[in-house]
């Protein structure tokens, strides 16, 4: 399967084998649900990251769903994979065998689900050795009981104070702490998966969960400010449109604002409630810049 991934140049293209998972008998009390991180949580460790003035990176497992062991029940039919006849032909696997697969491949339903376990799992096991104002310290990442798929790092020790904080989304991560600690938990992700060259989050925006996330230094309060867009998915359905867009001050046209004249004088609540509504729209449509 071709795909084209999004992304601020347009994309790069993946090839990938996958399986033809929907030939798979659907069972009433399957559960494949993999949860994905809430761009509200993003948000929150934006502003925790921008008030403590950390560092962030981001980077993406390799191959993660071949990292995974696939689990099939005792209870359930025999998953068996006829191979491409790409691969019969150039006789890399023989025609006439089926094979048991033995990580989750792409295709399946339960995939997603089987790294998402694994994933975790696995980082709740970390033992990371990190150094904090000069002192040498052991580290664990422990999730929020509110959101499993954001992770905050703590002493192993002791586990009221925070250090630092890591986003998951199925296989891209996001790390977030002083950068002495950062670099310690990047290392640690590195040493137990094949990784994507990190990014760091700087003036060059980076992107995660379909968002860019930015870092440039304020020339009043000589803070690092943060910022969050979505430009690459602006820019990506005016693509797919497939024609010039031209820039709007607002939202609606003159038609489509056009409201009859109402005899009735408006009431002092319907006018509180319509400036109410005014300052709520300013406050989200911008890009969120937080300065802390």
């Amino acid at each position: 399967m071709l795909t084209r991934k999004p992304g601020p140049d347009g994309g790069k293209k993946k090839v990938r084998c996958v399986a033809c998972g929907n030939f798979e008998p659907r069972r009433e009390e399957e559960d494949n649900f993999s949860s994905g991180a809430d761009a509200s949580a993003l948000r929150i460790l934006i502003w925790v990251a921008a008030r403590g003035q950390w560092c962030a990176t981001t980077l993406d497992v390799r191959t993660t769903f071949l990292n995974t062991k696939m689990v099939q029940s005792d209870d359930e039919d025999l998953l068996l994979v006829k191979p491409p006849y790409l691969f019969t032909e150039k006789k890399f696997l023989r025609k006439d065998f089926l094979y048991k697969p033995e990580k989750a491949i792409y295709g399946f339903r339960r995939s997603p689900r089987l790294w998402g376990l694994t994933r975790d799992e696995t980082i709740n096991g970390f033992n990371i050795e990190g150094e904090h104002e000069g002192r040498s310290m052991n580290f664990v990442l422990e999730p929020l009981p509110s959101e499993p798929d954001l992770w905050k790092l703590q002493n192993a020790d002791c586990e009221d104070d925070l250090y630092g904080l890591l986003m998951t989304n199925v296989d891209d991560l996001l790390i977030a702490a002083p950068e002495p600690l950062m670099l310690a938990v990047q290392n640690k992700i590195q040493s137990t998966w094949t990784t994507s060259i990190p990014e760091p989050v700087s003036n060059t925006p980076v992107r995660f969960l379909g968002m860019e996330i930015s870092q440039l230094c304020d020339a009043e309060t000589k803070r690092d400010a943060w910022m969050l867009t979505q430009q690459s998915y602006t820019l990506d359905l005016v693509q797919k449109e497939n024609e010039n867009v031209k820039p709007k001050k607002i939202p609606l046209s003159r038609d489509q604002s056009a409201m009859e004249p109402k005899e009735e004088s408006p009431s002092i609540e319907k006018v509180r409630s319509a400036q109410k509504a005014v300052l709520n729209s300013k406050a989200i449509w911008p890009p969120l810049l937080l300065k802390v």
